[in-house]
């Protein structure tokens, strides 16, 4: 599956909006980093790669579920400080897909994905 980034901008294809936006916090830990999805649907595949890389990883849930309220924790293969910038892809159990570029984990703990 190919990242579909256009000039940095985030892709989203939605019928009912869905955002997603960066926690904030001073400096946060690479090995600290969340995934919050608090969209009001469940997350059925959840994709998080360099974004360096043309491609999407293999899917962070592996056939489970991230239900809406919950969290998880996300484990880089690449525990470089030095690499930080990462793309990210969720996609809901109601089929809407959200996808954004560029996402610095090293200086942020978290994203959140959250209803409108």
């Amino acid at each position: 599956m190919f990242k579909r980034c256009v000039h940095g901008i985030v892709a989203v294809t939605l019928a009912a909006p869905i955002a997603a936006v960066i926690t904030g916090q001073a400096i946060a830990s690479k090995d600290n980093f969340l995934v919050q999805n608090n969209s009001g649907e469940d997350i059925v595949e959840l994709y998080v790669s360099a974004s360096s890389r043309a491609s999407w990883d293999t899917n962070l849930l592996g056939g489970d579920v991230l239900a809406s309220g919950e969290s998880t924790p996300v484990t880089f293969g690449d525990p470089s400080p030095q690499s930080c910038l990462y793309d990210i892809m969720a996609v809901f159990s109601n089929g809407q897909t959200v996808e954004d570029y560029q996402i610095n984990v090293c200086s942020s703990p978290g994203y959140t994905f959250s209803g409108q």
